[in-house]
């Protein structure tokens, strides 16, 4: 018997050591001790260098010092503080569009310089001034898959920013009320769990209220978008550790020779653009390339969205300018055409491959706005919580970019959403001085129950909408009743 349970014992301890084992190597598969430096030899005042890309498309180097190993920052999980200096960073800060930007320190073993991780962190009320950051080690962003994920972890998504963007984008006092009512429609149906008023949550947003050290802002370049519209959207994506900026274009611009370079690969310190709406109106996240391997890409060295599994076209992009400010500088740029997938975003980095790119939906919205009539062409990638909140936008800007709703007016609207083998959906409507409330949420309330559902995620084909905008109120008033 004492011989069993030594046997049974001696057999749980080599299955447990195994497994770690395993789990070992699976979090290194992709880390070369050749090319990265682990954070177990990282020491304060090792002093290196980072490369990323200020203007254009040419890569640059600032210098690097570590104060210290910050353990256990996040659980399990360590960063690295250190100060940068070059390309004018002891004036600017750490820019917002850096995040990603590789750090290289010399390994003491064999004196090569390697990468040790990415700027990733910073303080949000910091003022510009001395360039303090926090590195994601190397080996924490490699631990995130660059590949498609074959399992669909199908967990109904937090509706609280569509709710909150819905009620945002169509502020307007009359409006309130009938959105109120067809959020209470969709709840008394079972479909919508959340509630409207529910507060947005995020790390981000908590880390705008304190002085902890946060991930760096994400610079989000929109163009062909109106004002109001940009203002609004600015409000929604800000708890979302998001910076939104006008670019002026839609894609990077730039010499003919230098766009054929640049814009056909991902190299380990240029920008990772992230496209996900283009046509008449464009918008796409800025961030750096930390590593690649062959096809494989790492970068950002924090989320963009959390959301975990994903497919979104990933580019290379050109840099305009640095925009100084207040509160933090940014890069201010632009997207190249799209040549891979970003397949995974987590809390230490996003993940992906150049190669396919992801099929993007059409969205097409004809707009006749007193007897004006124009017609939008958009094109959309698939995000569960990004695409209902950036259909509203592509239809709010396509009605107001010229002009704001007149106080008196009558919105008259029909449409279809291709969902392909699930059908369509057909839908039409009318209200006066209403805004476009009741336009948002017939668009966007099914595309994104249809994206988040708990069965099935089901992506619309297209989206063919028809507006027209009459400057009165066609409203019928009963003054009398008698029996």
């Amino acid at each position: 018997m004492k011989a069993k349970t030594i046997t049974y014992a001696v057999g749980l301890l080599l299955s447990v050591f195994l497994s770690q084992s395993a789990i070992g190597a699976e979090r290194n598969l992709w880390f070369d001790p050749g090319k990265h430096i682990g954070i177990d030899k990282i020491k304060a005042g090792m002093k290196g260098y980072g490369l990323s890309i200020f203007y254009g498309t040419r890569i640059e180097r600032f210098e690097v010092e570590v104060r210290d190993v910050i353990r256990n920052f996040e659980p399990k999980r360590d960063a690295i503080l250190v100060y940068l200096s070059g390309q004018d960073l002891e004036r600017t800060g750490v820019i917002q569009g850096m995040s990603g930007s590789p750090v290289y320190l010399q390994d003491p073993e064999d004196g090569k310089y390697k990468i040790a991780g990415a700027v990733a962190f910073g303080w949000s009320f910091s003022r510009p001034g001395p360039a303090i950051c926090g590195v994601q080690p190397i080996e924490e962003m490699l631990a995130v898959p660059p590949e498609m994920n074959q399992k669909e972890i199908l967990v109904r998504g937090d509706r609280s920013l569509f709710t909150q963007s819905l009620k945002t984008l169509a502020a307007d006092r009359n409006a309130s009320s009938v959105l109120m009512k067809d959020f209470n429609r969709f709840f008394m149906a079972g479909i919508s769990k959340d509630i409207p008023d529910r507060k947005i949550n995020s790390t981000s947003d908590a880390g705008r209220r304190t002085m902890g050290l946060v991930p760096l802002a994400t610079p989000l370049g929109v163009s062909g978008i109106s004002s109001s519209t940009f203002t609004k959207l600015s409000s929604i994506l800000s708890p979302f550790n998001m910076t939104l900026m006008k670019t002026g274009s839609g894609t990077a611009s730039g010499t003919t020779d230098e766009k054929s370079a640049a814009a056909n690969t991902l190299e380990t310190a240029g920008v990772l653009a992230v496209p996900i709406v283009s046509g008449d109106m464009s918008l796409a996240a800025i961030g750096t390339v930390t590593d690649v391997f062959n096809d494989k890409v790492w970068g950002f060295g924090h989320s963009f969205f959390a959301q975990g599994p994903m497919e979104l076209p990933i580019a290379a992009g050109r840099i305009h300018a640095i925009i100084p400010s207040m509160d933090s500088a940014f890069k201010l740029g632009s997207p190249f055409e799209p040549i891979g997938t970003l397949y995974s975003d987590q809390n230490t980095a996003v993940a992906g491959s150049i190669g396919p790119v992801p099929k993007l939906s059409p969205i097409t919205i004809k707009v006749n706005f007193d007897g004006e009539i124009k017609t939008y062409h958009y094109d959309m990638a698939m995000h569960e919580q990004l695409t209902p909140l950036l259909a509203m936008v592509c239809v709010q800007s396509s009605v107001v970019c010229n002009k704001e709703l007149p106080e008196l007016h009558t919105v008259r609207y029909s449409g279809s959403i291709d969902f392909g083998k699930q059908g369509t959906i057909e839908f039409a409507n009318v209200s006066s001085n209403m805004s476009l409330g009741m336009v948002l949420a017939d668009v966007a309330e099914p595309v994104e129950m249809m994206m988040n559902n708990e069965f099935q995620r089901i992506k619309f084909q297209k989206i063919d909408l028809n507006i027209e905008i009459v400057p009165q109120s066609l409203i019928a008033v009963i003054k009398q009743a008698r029996l």
